[in-house]
């Protein structure tokens, strides 16, 4: 899995850590998508997404993970298709 950092506390312990692959990750405040993508090994073309309640929110490469994401929240990469329906559905 890239180069994630894993923290040794609990995932929300310091308010800067999310759950990606099933391993918490601490993130810089500044952490963008795209960047956490490349460190988890992701396909760039790939979506980040978490579930916030009962929806399913996906997030831009440009997006500021933190200021999306609550802390201990867990992110998925979604493959897209070429009509960019994540899942490959419509």
């Amino acid at each position: 899995m890239g180069d994630l950092m894993r923290s040794s506390d609990s995932p929300d312990s310091d308010g800067t850590t999310v759950i990606v692959n099933g391993d918490p990750v601490t993130l810089d405040q500044q952490t963008t998508v795209a960047e956490l993508k490349e460190m988890a090994g992701a396909d760039p073309d790939d979506i980040a997404t978490y579930r916030d309640r009962d929806n399913l929110v996906g997030l831009n490469d440009d997006d500021i993970v933190l200021e999306h994401v609550p802390p201990g929240e867990t992110l998925s990469f979604q493959p897209i298709d070429k009509d960019k329906n994540i899942f490959g559905a419509a």
